[in-house]
């Protein structure tokens, strides 16, 4: 099948306008960011991606491209030599939005708040979640359990302060820790932020930052064109292809390990039988889709992942 390498220059291609749109002289003017993602609630598991990639919130890790685990609330964590506990120390002046200070109880508030279905945290053998002192947290789980790193850094694992509950235990506001901190939330559509004077790090160098959602590539191609748009994410083959004769604007992309699947009900049937299954396959024209879909011929697949993706392909797998 193809993989989303082309669909990522659909959901990862960064177009950024020309250099006006970030003037010196017009430091409090925001950066515009548009995106075909739309903000479908404010619990962590629904747009809590949003509200960490505009850094407004942090995890208690982070991860390098590569993968490697990064501090993040936590400042460095340890591990019992059966890999069954896991402690975890945060920054000692890391502070949530509202002045209040980020601790270990707030922390795992909000890890026990991510481990209900279907977030991914609740796939995690833990047996329990403990405070160690006002800036540390101990994680016991049933078994070793080598993906907990990449659980704790993904978005739906959030840290928000206490004040962004309301009695019924909802996320009724946007209260992080990063660097930036929400001033409007509109949902489907718009997020502003601004910087956080109280970031315990360094300070970002852009003031303020405003993303809007826009659902048509076409509408988001013709937004970073006029000028309405400084970020833009998620371009279309053919748009591409367009803007990229603009002079005034430069297109990034980058190959995302994701692919674009067929998946069969084998519990019919007609398609229990593997010969049916078999057929399906045989009569899908990945190079035809490849070409003229997603206007790369290197993107047809044999296997799940194609060559483009050398760290997942194998090259001696029959196809």
């Amino acid at each position: 099948m193809p993989t989303r390498r082309e669909v990522l220059r659909t959901a990862g291609a960064a177009l950024l306008a020309g250099p006006g749109a970030l003037r010196a002289d017009e430091p409090r003017t925001p950066l515009q960011i548009v995106g075909p993602w739309e903000i479908a609630g404010l619990a962590p598991a629904s747009s809590g991606y949003l509200f960490t990639r505009l850094q407004v919130t942090e995890t208690l890790m982070e991860a390098a491209d590569d993968g490697t685990p990064m501090p993040g609330l936590a400042a460095s964590w340890q591990t019992s030599g059966d890999g069954k506990s896991w402690r975890f120390a945060l920054r000692p002046a890391a502070r949530f939005h509202d002045g209040s200070a980020v601790t270990a109880e707030a922390v795992l508030r909000s890890l026990e708040a991510a481990r209900t279905a279907p977030a991914p945290l609740a796939i995690a053998p833990i047996r329990s979640l403990r405070v160690d002192g006002p800036r540390a947290l101990v994680i016991e789980l049933d078994a070793p359990f080598g993906s907990l790193p990449a659980l704790l850094a993904h978005s739906s694992t959030m840290v928000l302060a206490p004040s962004s509950f309301g009695p019924d235990r909802r996320v009724h506001t946007i209260v992080g820790s990063g660097p930036y901190r929400v001033v409007t939330v509109i949902p489907p559509q718009r997020i502003e932020t601004a910087v956080f004077d109280g970031y315990d790090g360094p300070r970002p160098t852009i003031e303020r930052v405003r993303y809007l959602n826009a659902g048509r590539p076409e509408t988001r191609a013709l937004m970073a064109e006029s000028g309405q748009g400084d970020l833009v994410f998620g371009l279309d083959p053919a748009s591409q292809q367009r803007l990229r004769t603009r002079p005034a604007l430069r297109i990034e992309t980058t190959t995302l390990p994701r692919t674009v699947i067929v998946k069969l009900n084998a519990g019919l049937p007609t398609l229990g039988d593997a010969r049916v299954r078999r057929a399906l396959s045989l009569a899908i024209d990945r190079a035809g889709i490849a070409k003229a879909v997603l206007r790369d011929p290197d993107l047809a697949a044999l296997q799940l992942f194609p060559p483009t993706l050398d760290g997942w392909h194998d090259a001696a797998l029959a196809p």
